[in-house]
């Protein structure tokens, strides 16, 4: 609905900075203020972050009501969360999965009733107008459930820095899993939710997950000065490689380049 109104592109952005204000409140219950901001660094140099903060896209909504989710319930603010998750249901109908990530991780199903209530309005919506409460889910559009996803091939990659730290997953997995159970499991189930819904949008349906996984690899990495070496410079060159495809925009920006010229170089070129 926040898209009614002009400046979506900003609207959008601003679910991004919000997104990292959550991400460093959560890292705060595991880490000092420098760790929590590696984390908010991890995840920014996610490329398919850099791009979705340029676009009128509402996967960064998405991203903040699901981080927020996680927040709240961590904090035990049980009906909070089962609010928040209603609004990312109602962001985008994807995020059905993660109301089935919280009942696992503990959230009374009472409250499940909640997040259906917040999203009713528009599931109302979608069966008068097609027919399926869940539209465009099982509405005949194709979809992509190639199980064989390589995930540092996505159309839109991800820091191949959570890739990197598997292996220390793997060897500090009691640790983890004594000391900071939940935001373990979040992010296991995230991927398993991530895995088996349509892969038509690549990294961009795992970008509402990358969050929890940023703030877990600063906890992880945090006594490793290798790999926070490691996630800085591949949070430089993300950056980095991003400005240089955003540097287009600097001619029309500045009043160089009409508004004319940058669609024909930019878009309709495309079509041609």
């Amino acid at each position: 609905m926040l898209y009614v109104y002009p400046f979506s592109q900003l609207i959008h952005f601003c679910f991004g900075i919000l997104t990292l204000i959550v991400i460093y409140k959560l890292a705060r219950k595991y880490l000092n203020s420098t760790y929590s901001l590696l984390a908010c660094i991890i995840f920014y140099s996610n490329l398919v972050v850099g791009w979705q903060s340029i676009t009128a896209y509402i996967d960064l909504g998405r991203t903040f009501f699901e981080i927020l989710a996680l927040y709240l319930f961590i904090e035990k603010k049980y009906f909070q969360t089962a609010i928040v998750l209603g609004l990312a249901v109602s962001t985008k109908i994807l995020a059905l999965g993660s109301v089935g990530i919280f009942l696992f991780l503990g959230l009374p199903i009472a409250y499940c009733l909640v997040p259906i209530l917040v999203v009713s309005p528009w599931l109302a919506f979608n069966y008068l107008n097609t027919g399926n409460p869940i539209y465009p889910i099982f509405s005949g559009f194709p979809m992509d459930w190639n199980f064989s996803l390589n995930i540092l091939r996505l159309a839109d990659p991800i820091n191949p820095i959570y890739i990197i730290i598997l292996p220390f997953v793997i060897l500090s997995f009691s640790n983890l899993w004594t000391k900071h159970k939940t935001l373990l499991i979040y992010c296991i189930l995230s991927f398993v939710i991530w895995f088996l819904t349509p892969h038509t949008g690549g990294g961009r349906f795992l970008l509402p997950y990358l969050p929890a996984w940023s703030v877990l690899t600063a906890i992880l990495i945090q006594k490793n000065k290798f790999l926070v070496t490691m996630a800085i410079i591949l949070a430089i060159i993300s950056i980095g490689y991003r400005g240089i495809a955003n540097a287009k925009n600097i001619p029309y920006l500045m009043g160089i380049q009409t508004k004319q010229d940058f669609l024909d170089k930019y878009l309709y070129d495309r079509f041609k």
